[in-house]
């Protein structure tokens, strides 16, 4: 969360009103397709991983339901956590962990930019997405970002060269 928006839970709540509503079509699709209609998938197998892990188990709408409804469950008694001042912790940092070490390189992308990997950083040049938390293991190694805006309409291609032999950690987040 934005800490602009830390405490102000009006987001949320329009969150969860949303999701209310998205519940409440999903239970009219489960109950229209409950005898009609068959897989709520296209892949019947233990590996599928959409909308639920195992295929065999979500096979109908109607299988899929009791997930989502424990999911608006959630959601909501956090959310009423919050409004009574309950906020989720902070973890904190495994003093044990060692930090990783950084191999050098070169940024080749010119729609590319490095910056320092810590709490706050923005992970976009054009968009604020700030670091909300990360391991220590990874605090203030170099990233590479680019634009959001770039990324959906044409997608992003990064190049570098390294110096030597290494290890490369991609991070991907929601947005």
């Amino acid at each position: 969360m934005d800490e602009e928006f830390r405490g102000d839970l009006t987001l949320l709540e329009a969150a969860g009103n949303d999701l209310k509503e998205s519940l409440e079509l999903y239970r009219e699709l489960a109950a229209l397709t409950d005898k009609t209609y068959l897989y709520a998938n296209s892949m019947q197998t233990p590996q599928r991983k959409i909308p639920f892990p195992n295929g065999e188990t979500f096979v109908r709408w109607m299988q899929c339901l009791p997930m989502y409804e424990k999911e608006y469950e959630a959601f909501e008694g956090h959310l009423e956590e919050m409004k009574q001042g309950i906020f989720p912790k902070e973890e904190e940092p495994d003093e044990s962990a060692e930090p990783l070490k950084e191999g050098k390189f070169r940024l080749l992308s010119k729609n590319c930019e490095t910056f320092r990997v810590e709490k706050g950083a923005s992970v976009f040049s054009d968009y604020t997405s700030p670091i909300q938390n990360l391991i220590p293991e990874i605090t203030g190694l170099t990233g590479i970002r680019f634009g959001l805006g770039e990324s959906i309409q044409t997608g992003v291609t990064v190049k570098i060269e390294l110096e030597e032999d290494s290890m490369v950690l991609l991070g991907y987040m929601n947005s």
